[in-house]
């Protein structure tokens, strides 16, 4: 397995962690001691993802990749025969990977689709040893990949095309769901009222 690269230090998040709780037990002001608790979660956050980071990374098997991401309870798994794109992700720093893949559609109705297969793309985290991991991925797909594919191979700038609207995409939904939660919690808030007032109208006085 090609382990993800290490993201820092796990000394310093616990030399953190543990001077935050110290000082949550030792203040005398319980709203001190509250916000020196809220101080000690980041830290307690970063070590736990570091730790599954840590344990995560690219498994590549005999006919397929395995894709292990540490806040994902799945391991994602691609055949190489499917892959149709690779490439360094981002460019610059060229310690992550980018690969394409085509999904076959499932048939239906006991009838093959004859809709082209779907195209994804996905990118690893930085991994530790990035230019072996390339080079051992390509030498497998060369092996493994089909003399006539059904979806053509795609260009590392279009692979990366592919994965920065990827991200946008997601940025913007993360986005527009950061925005709305003060209207989800007023929403929430008072169809909670709502529904204890019903209740109350309900119960016998």
């Amino acid at each position: 397995m090609y382990v993800y690269r290490s993201a820092g230090s796990l000394w310093q998040a616990g030399f953190l962690f543990a001077a935050a709780m110290l000082l949550a037990f030792l203040l005398p002001d319980v709203g001190l001691r509250l916000l020196a608790g809220l101080f000690a979660l980041p830290p307690l956050i970063w070590g736990s993802y570091e730790l599954a980071r840590r344990r995560s990374g690219l498994l590549l098997e005999e006919d397929a990749l395995t894709l292990c991401q540490p806040l994902r309870l799945r391991s994602r798994r691609v055949p190489y025969a499917q892959i149709i794109g690779l490439a360094a992700w981002p460019q610059a720093a060229s310690a992550s990977l980018g690969v394409a893949y085509a999904e076959p559609r499932p048939p239906f109705e006991g009838e093959p689709d004859p809709r082209p297969p779907r195209v994804h793309v996905i990118a690893t985290l930085p991994l530790a040893n990035f230019p072996a991991a390339l080079a051992d991925l390509r030498g497998r797909i060369e092996q493994h990949h089909p003399s006539d594919p059904i979806v053509p191979w795609l260009s590392e700038d279009e692979l990366r095309h592919r994965l920065r609207a990827q991200r946008f995409r997601r940025a913007a939904l993360g986005t527009a769901a950061f925005l709305s939660t003060p209207l989800l919690v007023i929403v929430t808030v008072r169809l909670s009222v709502l529904l204890l007032r019903m209740l109350a109208a309900l119960l016998p006085r």
